[in-house]
């Protein structure tokens, strides 16, 4: 059965297998979250940061573990703890961060 142009010959719209993929490909590219470990590349305050679920980050240095919150914004992480809150540049794809000054560069383990 022929429906069209744009139909193949199992009647399944050509156009619609285009948008789907075209969907499914802007979603996995604008993902506003970071999962996973990133490490100090230096000398830094902060040892790790943890990005988990739900925009929650778990912040690590040599004495304590605090719990914080998270929200990216384009090549901008802003990272909130304990009422402060940090701006890091997103480097690589989403593979390193970079806090500047004292905190400097932490990349994914």
């Amino acid at each position: 059965m022929k429906l069209g142009l744009l139909t193949n010959e199992n009647g399944m719209n050509k156009n619609f297998i285009i948008s789907a993929v075209l969907i499914l490909f802007l979603m996995a590219c604008s993902s506003n979250s970071l999962s996973g470990e990133y490490h100090a590349e230096g000398f830094s305050v902060i040892n790790t940061f943890k990005f988990k679920g739900g925009g929650k980050v778990e912040i690590s240095n040599m004495m304590q573990t605090s719990m914080g919150t998270y929200k990216r914004d384009g090549d901008r992480i802003v990272v909130t703890a304990n009422g402060d809150a940090i701006v890091f540049k997103v480097l690589d794809g989403g593979k390193c961060i970079d806090g500047g000054g004292m905190l400097g560069k932490f990349c994914k383990k």
